[in-house]
């Protein structure tokens, strides 16, 4: 035998006999070598995190035999601390010895002082050529491939120079890491949560290729036994035990698939969620899929970790709204929350600005609270009125009947239909607190009012800045029994873009007229008053007054209607026809 091979043998050999030893020492639950081991009554260990879980639970059992064990009869083992730090030291001493391209089991979890004493340099979470493959064929991941690379370029630039990094204080609850993460929103495939699952399912997140990316069989010794388990490699990837062998393929796979078995999402509510929150007291786990999909949420891209949308660091949101478990970070400022929706959602709008803004018409008490909790939740403001940062405005769902159309409409309603603002449902707040996540709002989007003015809300926030008025100049004629609807009326047309002038008297002089009105010839003319030809007197006063009046101007008008015409052209985001309103066809009436 050479000497390569006999050398090669030898590592196969201690690094064989390493991983049956780790294996024993783990904790039964996490898998990894635990730094506070826990004996139980039953003899068997686990790490203090899993024994607090484990000790939660009403009928709490040891995870190996089933044993029902208590607290009272629990204990820190001193003696097997001391073993497992011994054992770490020597996994270190043999990754000094054998190198850095040599993968060693448990290896991410060998303190930085021993591999330090060694000599040998801490293991990389995942290899980079792996990292690079995969975000390859991934849609818009240029930016964040270069940026993952220049991290790693500047850990090894200062390792060579005997630099370290300024690290950020944490609380107990959070460990501080070599150097500071890259906190963003998920960049890789768009995936619809409702597709129909094709081909293989993934053992992780139960879907199939329909995510865009095809599912692969891992095959590994499991207790002495061969077992294949078939999963995306991007949801192998970010399982947190997976580690990368010499050759970029991912190890402690199949052991991964068997602990999130027990692991249940937050989002979707399925098993096989490996992926829990970074900090390690949340209980909170997750598909990568799924993950995406709760608003709020931030991804590692260095360590391949997920926080959860309360212990994601922000230091926008105020000290006060935050948990009482999240740890407070002195963050630079290039930290903020960042939300999972991707600008193909529907919902985009609410982490496209900086602070998102709600505002709420005929809101009762019940429905008040339910959009504090919202805004809470969700990092939200509540605006007592509409304004041009308002993306949404939460009518009461009293006031809307089955099909989606509103009853009553208000200013708020009238003001957010002009700033192209979505128009929902109060159902909307409670549907995204009860799944924990925004979900679509145009399943709670208002269609229209009961006048029969149907499409204008969604042609609002389609056509967002669109002036239906801005052709038009209004004249606004004769006397009004409600001097509030003449004034929204007069403020809608201001706000679409027409020019609008008040003339009290049908009867006023030319000389008068030119003074106070002075028409565009580019802008179609329109007389607004107040009342319909629905009885003899009111015909009667189109005759002598309004038709008269429209006829003399120096451009004449194209049509006399009341306001509501202008409403309900504003609630359809299009001006009605004008036929039966236009001089000829009133005339001839």
């Amino acid at each position: 035998m050479s000497i390569d091979g006999a050398l090669a043998a030898f590592r196969e050999h201690v690094t064989t006999s390493l991983k049956e030893l780790g294996d024993h020492l783990a904790c039964a639950v996490c898998l990894s070598l635990p730094k506070t081991p826990i004996k139980l009554g039953c003899s068997h260990y686990l790490c203090d995190e899993c024994a607090k879980r484990v000790f939660g639970n009403k009928k709490s059992t040891c995870p190996t035999c089933r044993t029902p064990c208590t607290k009272r009869e629990s204990r820190m083992d001193e003696r097997m601390k001391s073993i497992v730090d011994s054992f770490t030291n020597v996994l270190a001493a043999v990754s000094g010895a054998m190198g850095e391209c040599d993968e060693l089991p448990f290896g991410s979890q060998i303190p930085k002082e021993q591999l330090e004493l060694h000599g040998a340099v801490a293991q990389r979470r995942t290899s980079m050529s792996l990292v690079k493959g995969l975000r390859a064929g991934m849609p818009g991941e240029s930016t964040l491939r270069r940026a993952v690379e220049m991290i790693w370029e500047d850990k090894e630039t200062e390792r060579t120079q005997g630099r370290t990094k300024e690290r950020a204080s944490t609380s107990q609850a959070c460990e501080t890491a070599d150097a500071e993460p890259i906190y963003a929103t998920w960049n890789g495939p768009l995936i619809d949560p409702n597709a129909e699952v094709e081909g293989i399912t993934c053992a992780f997140c139960k879907r199939g290729s329909e995510v865009g990316e095809a599912v692969v069989a891992f095959e590994e010794k499991v207790s002495g036994k061969k077992k294949v388990e078939y999963c995306h490699e991007t949801c192998a990837m970010w399982a947190p035990l997976t580690t990368s062998a010499a050759d970029g393929s991912l190890v402690n796979v199949c052991k991964e698939v068997h602990r999130a078995r027990r692991l249940r999402c937050g989002v979707c509510k399925k098993t096989g969620a490996p992926s829990g929150c970074k900090i390690g007291t949340c209980r909170q786990s997750f598909h990568i899929w799924c993950a995406r999909l709760q608003h709020g949420t931030t991804f590692d891209e260095q360590g391949f970790s997920v926080t959860c949308p309360v212990h994601s660091i922000t230091p926008t949101t105020p000290s006060a709204k935050r948990s009482s478990q999240a740890p407070f970070l002195s963050t630079s400022a290039k930290h903020r929350r960042l939300g999972s929706i991707g600008p193909s959602d529907t919902s985009y709008e609410m982490v496209a600005l900086t602070k998102p803004s709600i505002a709420g018409s005929f809101l009762n008490d019940e429905e008040k609270k339910t959009i504090e909790k919202f805004c809470a939740k969700f990092d939200c403001e509540f605006e007592q009125s509409v304004s041009d940062r308002t993306t949404h405005v939460v009518m009461s769902k009293s006031k809307i009947n089955a099909d989606r159309c509103l009853k009553k409409r208000s200013d708020k309603f009238f003001g957010g239909l002009t700033r192209g603002c979505w128009i929902v449902s109060s159902t909307w707040l409670q549907a995204s607190l009860k799944e924990n996540r925004i979900v679509d709002a145009e399943d709670h989007e208002v269609l229209g009012d009961t006048r029969g003015n149907q499409g204008g809300p969604r042609r609002a926030r389609l056509n967002k800045g669109v002036k239906i008025f801005s052709d038009t100049h209004l004249i606004y004629l004769g006397k009004v029994q409600s001097q509030q609807q003449l004034e929204t009326s007069m403020q809608l047309a201001r706000v679409d873009g027409a020019i609008v002038t008040r003339i009290e008297d049908a009867k006023i002089s030319s000389d008068e007229l030119s003074e106070v009105l002075n028409l565009n010839d580019t802008s179609r003319v329109v007389v607004v008053v107040n009342e319909e030809q629905s009885n003899k007197a009111a015909r009667a006063r189109y005759a002598e007054e309004f038709i008269p009046f429209a006829k003399r101007l120096s451009k004449a008008a194209e049509a006399i209607v009341t306001h509501d015409f202008v409403l309900d052209s504003v609630c359809r985001r299009e001006v009605m026809d004008l036929g039966d309103r236009s001089i000829e066809a009133l005339e001839s009436a």
